[in-house]
């Protein structure tokens, strides 16, 4: 990630984080690239919401919104965004309580087919069978879901 003065990476924090989302704010943060900036539980019998944000730019943002809510929409959480100001952007997946057993099931899952585009290094791919980084590497399984732009934005962003 950039600044306007610096470069950041992402390193793993420790934080305190509501009981009911401890286990679906830790699987958020195994999508590479995405990392929870707040949430919280709610209710017993009301609303959950956790913050993220994704890639390193708004089109990454975006892309990543479109593919996710169509994966989330299975299990009725809803996933959105909020546009600030220069590059500010926070994603956010929220649902009723109740049924944030089902909705920890399909993050899961979506995570799963998200890792099915990385190579066995983590790095995205395109149409390529191979890894773009190391030719040699081979994919986990053939790509299905994300679009191709996605991977290729990210390839060229984190790799630059």
């Amino acid at each position: 990630m950039k600044t306007d003065s610096h470069q950041q990476i992402l390193v793993q924090v420790k934080a305190p984080v509501d009981v009911e989302l401890a286990e679906l704010v830790e699987v958020l943060n195994e999508f590479p690239y995405l990392y929870t900036v707040n949430s919280c539980q709610g209710q017993p019998d009301g609303e959950f919401w956790v913050d993220f944000r994704f890639g390193k730019s708004l089109t990454d943002a975006s892309i990543f919104l479109a593919w996710f809510s169509r994966q989330m929409v299975v299990c009725k959480a809803r996933v959105s965004a909020e546009w600030g100001g220069g590059a500010t952007h926070v994603l956010s997946i929220r649902g009723s309580r109740p049924l944030l057993p089902h909705i920890l099931v399909e993050t899961k899952t979506a995570l799963k087919i998200f890792r099915s585009l990385l190579c066995s290094c983590d790095t995205a791919h395109t149409r390529s069978r191979n890894c773009l980084i190391h030719h040699s590497h081979q994919l986990y399984r053939t790509p299905c879901g994300l679009p191709a732009n996605l991977a290729d934005r990210l390839v060229r962003d984190l790799h630059s």
